[in-house]
C-alpha cells in the first residue's frame, strides 16, 4: 500500500485535484446529455407536414408515370411476344419494300424489252437501207451495162 501512495505522490496528484477533475468531467457529461435532450426535444417539436406533402407529391408523380408506362403496349408484352410482334412489324414494312422492288423490276423488264425491240427495228431498218443501197448500186450497174451494150448489140444486129 505504501508503494501506491508513493506513486501518487510522485505524479503530484492529490485526491482533491482528482475530485475536481472528475467534477469537471461530470459537468461536461451533464452538459452533453442536456444538449442531446434539447436537440431531441427540438427534433420532436419539428413540423414534418411540408416534407411529407413534398414526398406525397413526388410519389403521386411516380405513380402517374408508372401508370402511363403500364399502358404502353410494349411493356405488356413478354420478351418472346415482343420479338414476335417486332418480326411481324418488320415483315409488314419489308412487304411494302418487296412490292416496290417487284414493281421496279417489272418496269425495268418492260423498258429492257422496249429497248431490245427498238434496237431490232433499227437493225432491221439498217439492213433494209443496206439492201436498198445494194439494189440501187446493182440496178445502176446493170443499167449502165445494158445502156452501153444495147447500142452495140443493136448496131451489130442491124448492120
Amino acid at each position: 500500500m505504501e508503494d501506491i501512495i508513493e506513486q501518487e505522490d510522485q505524479t503530484g496528484l492529490d485526491a482533491a485535484s482528482e475530485f475536481a477533475r472528475m467534477g469537471d468531467r461530470v459537468a461536461l457529461l451533464t452538459a452533453a446529455v442536456e444538449g442531446f435532450a434539447a436537440r431531441q426535444a427540438k427534433i420532436e417539436a419539428r413540423d414534418y407536414s411540408a416534407d411529407l406533402a413534398n414526398l406525397i407529391e413526388r410519389q403521386d408523380k411516380l405513380v402517374a408515370a408508372y401508370r402511363i408506362m403500364a399502358e404502353r403496349p410494349a411493356l405488356a408484352l413478354a420478351p418472346n411476344a415482343f420479338a414476335d410482334e417486332l418480326g411481324k412489324a418488320a415483315e409488314k414494312a419489308r412487304s411494302a419494300d418487296h412490292e416496290a422492288l417487284e414493281t421496279a423490276h417489272s418496269a425495268l423488264t418492260q423498258a429492257s424489252a422496249a429497248m431490245a425491240a427498238t434496237v431490232a427495228r433499227v437493225r432491221t431498218g439498217e439492213a433494209q437501207r443496206d439492201a436498198i443501197i445494194w439494189a440501187v448500186v446493182l440496178t445502176m450497174g446493170i443499167t449502165s451495162v445494158v445502156v452501153t451494150l444495147v447500142p452495140i448489140v443493136a448496131h451489130k444486129l442491124w448492120s
